[in-house]
This record gives structure tokens, sequence and C-alpha cells, in this order.
């Protein structure tokens, strides 16, 4: 059997909580670049050299499609007496977004991502849903990388809102229950910290209510709104925050499996 193509690695080491961490395959994170796509090509071609050959692939197929087709339900959560759920047929590449009014209601689509690319690489899940049920944030994701945009959405109008979040890597997303705006974790190319965007406004004009001093590698555990109060859990503080600003209280240290002393509720 021949050996797979090469795979060029880079000497790069980040330094996160003062242990080196290695990451020599970083240029393949770029999915579009040139280098990348060739990288793919040679080993797709490779896998498919060696297992062309192997008998009973036509049968495994049948099997597995035949175990894999199947209808799939996400978990309903009921906001305002409407109940809001994913659902991918069996004969579908895609979840579809759905809402019944009622626990004996007809489903009704909400958003069907499947005409949003012509091959289906592009997705949509659900982020948060007001508690009312009358608005809904939700990302949207091309292909299988972490960035996605937020979009929000009036459900009894069916149409989106002019606010949105560009593509970006978010963490949690929350609605305020009075609709005002919506609180949204960043991370990734900046610092972790939880922003605030009040309906109507610029998305530059954003208030960061928390994440000053905190490092790229840093992360937010939980969070949770009451009113116009978000309190989110980091690794070593709860920070209750307001659409103005953020107070922070130490958290009380709790064993995890992997002794990493992580400090979460």
């Amino acid at each position: 059997m021949p050996s797979p193509p090469p795979t060029r690695t880079d000497d790069i080491v980040d330094v996160i909580h003062g242990v080196d961490v290695p990451d020599p395959y970083r240029w393949l994170e770029d999915q579009d670049a040139p280098e990348t796509r060739t990288w793919l090509n040679s080993q797709n071609a490779y896998t498919d050299s060696v297992l062309g050959g192997l008998t009973g692939r036509d049968a495994l197929r049948a099997t597995a499609t035949r175990v894999l087709e199947r209808d799939v339900i996400g978990l309903p959560n009921e906001r305002g007496g409407r109940y809001f759920f994913e659902k991918r047929r069996a004969d579908q590449d895609l979840s579809v977004l759905y809402v019944r009014e009622g626990a004996a209601g007809e489903n009704q689509v909400l958003l069907d991502p499947h005409p949003l690319s012509d091959d289906h690489t592009v997705s949509a899940e659900y982020s948060d849903i007001a508690a009312d049920g009358t608005l809904l944030a939700y990302a949207v994701r091309t292909g299988g990388v972490d960035e996605v945009s937020i979009r929000l959405t009036n459900v009894d109008t069916r149409e989106d809102l002019a606010d949105a979040l560009p593509t970006a890597r978010y963490g949690g997303v929350w609605i305020t229950p009075d609709k005002r705006g919506f609180f949204y974790e960043r991370y990734g190319d900046v610092t972790p910290r939880v922003m605030f965007h009040e309906l109507g406004t610029d998305i530059a004009d954003d208030r960061m209510i928390f994440g000053e001093g905190y490092q790229v590698a840093s992360d937010f555990c939980r969070g949770t709104v009451r009113r116009r109060t978000l309190a989110a859990d980091t690794c070593d503080r709860r920070v209750v925050g307001t659409d103005r600003g953020a107070r922070q209280r130490p958290l009380e240290r709790q064993a995890v499996p992997d002794g990493c002393g992580r400090r979460c509720l």
C-alpha cells in the first residue's frame, strides 16, 4: 500500500496558561486557501485509491442509508405558548426550524435553510427565543466552520430585523425579556467578552459589558438573563451585568474530572 500524501507542519507554539501548545497544522484551518484545497484533493484521491478496490461497499452503503436516513426531531422549547423545535426529514440534508402554536397546533416552518445554498452547506439553528415567543435569534453557518452570523426574526411576521451580527465566533445569545436588546458572547479572534446590542442601533455602537483583562484562551461557562440583567459564569468568577456595565464576584472552586481547576457553578 502506498504511503499517504505528506502534510506540511509549521513550528507554531501557543503558550496558554504557561503551557506550550503546539499547533503544527494551523494552516489547514483556512479552508479556502489554495494549499488547503490541494491538500484535501490529494487526501481524498489517496483514500479513494485505497478503498475503491474493497468489496462489499455497496452493501455497506445500503445498510448505512437504511439506518441513518431517519426523521430527526429536536427537543421543543416553549415560549409564550409556542413550541419551537428543529426537524430534519429522512430525505432532507438540513434541519428546518419550526414553531407550533400550542401543544396541539400544527407545525409551521419558521426557516428552511435549504434554499440558502445550492449545495445545502448553509445551515441554521436556534440561538435564543424571547420569553413571549415573538422574537427569535438564530445562527447561520456555512459549511462546518466555527464562525456564524446571528440574525433576528419577528415570529409573527416571519420577517428578519435589520439587527444582525456579522460572521464571527459567538457563544451564547440572550434576548432580554423586554426585547429591548440582547446580550451576546464574542470570542475567538478577540478576547472573550459579553456585549449588549440595543435593537435599532448600529452594531458598531454595541457596549462591552464584560471582558476587560481576559486572555483569548479564557472562556465563559453559561449565561442566564433575568429582566435586563445577565448572569454569566466564567472560569473564575460570576459576572452580573446589565446593559450599562457589570459587577463581579469570585466563584467557589469546584473539583472537575480533569483536574484543571476551573471555577464554574
